[in-house]
């Protein structure tokens, strides 16, 4: 899976995403686990791409997306797949279909996260974007070991112009598949979300800076440590950053409608419906 002796894999990545996003937008709404399944294969190459650094996390995704495409044989949608686990009791169990998909969607992000932070910076190093999309995507679900090793791989990371020669892109056309993928992904990321979300589903950590759900009115503006001082509670208002401290007041959290997610705190918009949440983030 992922061979890349095609000869623009970037490009059949971002067309598969867009395929999924019209998908989507249409009125079916239904994402089928197989066309999903095989859009996220052809998104393996790059974990590859970037050395050593992403080794652990390439073979995760691998497998996972693996799992997906032999359940696409037997399962239709992704809404059935979750819908199964779900009947038969297994979404928490290791190696369900769900946890998969849920690994799956966390490469996606980290992916995207890649591409928008070269877009956006400048230079021929990939560090800097690399480590904040490993920083923003993975991090928070490896343990320490893991992320040491990453850390240490980032010196290892090819360059940008090494990068985009293996893709067999020059800088004009990667910007603008990269471009393609980014604004698709975000579709297919936020779809993956309500999949969890309207059923109840713990999303463990899922919520990053921006994320947005305008269907259910849920602006996640923030993700940070897990304690905050009153002083600074005082002061937070959604849409605000907010720095670490050492207590907090669950009076004012819940004002604020502070969500706990796999000891991560959230700073969420005023009109959220907690009922929407409740199963899927601890509310205090």
């Amino acid at each position: 899976m992922g061979d890349l002796e095609t000869k623009k894999p970037l490009r059949k990545i971002a067309e598969a995403f867009k395929e999924l996003e019209a998908t989507i937008n249409s009125e079916a709404q239904e994402v089928e686990v197989a066309s999903f399944s095989h859009a996220c294969s052809l998104v393996s190459p790059l974990f590859g791409c970037l050395g050593i650094a992403f080794k652990f996390a390439e073979l995760d995704y691998v497998a996972k997306v693996r799992d997906l495409v032999e359940a696409s044989k037997s399962i239709g949608t992704l809404q059935s797949l979750l819908e199964r686990d779900i009947n038969g009791n297994s979404v928490r169990k290791s190696g369900s279909h769900t946890r998969n998909l849920l690994r799956v969607r966390r490469g996606l992000d980290m992916v995207k996260i890649l591409f928008e932070q070269i877009l956006v910076t400048k230079g021929g190093s990939l560090k800097g974007p690399a480590s904040k999309a490993y920083e923003l995507a993975l991090a928070p679900h490896h343990g320490w070991t893991i992320r040491k090793a990453v850390a240490a791989g980032m010196y290892a990371l090819p360059i940008r112009e090494q990068l985009f020669n293996t893709l067999n892109e020059d800088e004009s056309s990667a910007r603008l598949q990269m471009q393609s993928y980014v604004a698709a992904s975000a579709t297919v990321i936020m779809y993956v979300d309500k999949l969890f979300l309207t059923r109840g589903l713990e999303k463990k950590g899922a919520w990053r800076v921006g994320t947005q759900d305008q269907d259910f009115n849920v602006t996640i503006v923030a993700i940070i440590g897990t304690e905050f001082g009153k002083k600074q509670m005082d002061r937070i208002q959604a849409g605000t950053e907010i720095s670490k401290s050492e207590s907090f007041s669950s009076r004012q959290a819940y004002q604020k409608r502070i969500i706990y997610s796999e000891n991560k705190l959230c700073v969420v918009d005023s009109s959220i419906n907690q009922s929407l949440l409740k199963g899927s983030c601890r509310i205090r």
